[in-house]
């Protein structure tokens, strides 16, 4: 019997949600508290790597990982300042010399961070096209993450988000075939 993503999926409710129009900081701060768990004050790396973005319409239509917010917070991680962010006003002290070492200084790093991470998450979400049901497939979901080059997928019961499915969970499916 083939498996389906019902039998993986991650119910959304436990799953972290904002909206569109919420600032890039409070998704950061969101993907934080799931993705760490603290011990000794080192992150665990256990917890999810990304958000959902929930539309003014209440569907979801995004979603958020640690390379979109990265890209916003600190340009210079994505390799400078692109046109579309510096629309957003996005402020970059040293990303197009592509210098390793700021010219600024120290303060200068957190202050532009913080600035950046006013940004709408709906300016730099990947934005998601389609959508898996959970009777389909475990395939036909990955084949999904693929195509929409995302990490992560909700899942619905007609109009209803009902889930997601994670590119892990899906890894960890395939890996488990190996030995059975």
């Amino acid at each position: 019997m083939q498996q389906r993503i019902n039998e993986l999926m991650i119910p959304i409710d436990h799953y972290p949600v904002l909206n569109e129009d919420d600032p890039v900081g409070e998704a950061a701060s969101a993907m934080r508290r799931i993705y760490c768990q603290a011990e000794q004050g080192r992150c665990l790396e256990s917890g999810h790597r990304n958000v959902l973005v929930r539309s003014t319409a209440g569907n979801i239509v995004g979603v958020l990982d640690f390379w979109n917010v990265l890209s916003v917070l600190v340009p210079e991680a994505a390799g400078g300042l692109s046109k579309a962010l510096e629309e957003m006003n996005v402020a970059l002290a040293f990303a197009e010399a592509e210098e390793t070492v700021p010219r600024s200084e120290p303060g200068d790093f957190k202050t532009r961070v913080q600035q950046n991470a006013k940004v709408p998450c709906k300016k730099i979400m990947s934005h998601l096209k389609q959508r898996v049901g959970p009777e389909d497939s475990l395939l036909q979901g990955l084949k999904e993450l693929h195509r929409q080059k995302v990490s992560v997928l909700p899942v619905y019961d007609g109009e209803k988000t009902v889930g997601v499915i994670r590119d892990s969970d899906l890894f960890l499916a395939a890996v488990s075939a190996l030995t059975e």
